[in-house]
């Protein structure tokens, strides 16, 4: 692999998580592995022509927390 590029914010269509995204350009053809949000499991494109594409989750999004939160307050409140 060679230099990577700067990276770029990239937001998952499927839940909203941000990622910053750096492209390196591969030397060989690039094996093809399966990458997937962390936050909603959705399919990510591992690769962009010769560049192989990494993933850097920035943050989640902000619905996911509160609803984390929401339950965890029930949980607190439940009779033991």
């Amino acid at each position: 692999m060679t230099a990577a590029h700067h990276p770029i914010d990239f937001i998952c269509p499927g839940c909203g998580a941000g990622y910053k995204v750096v492209r390196i350009k591969a030397e060989a053809d690039p094996a093809h592995r399966l990458i997937h949000c962390r936050v909603c499991k959705r399919s990510l494109a591992p690769t962009d022509r010769e560049y192989i594409l990494k993933y850097f989750l920035r943050f989640a999004p902000q619905v996911l927390a509160v609803q984390f939160e929401e339950v965890e307050g029930i949980e607190e409140n439940m009779p033991a």
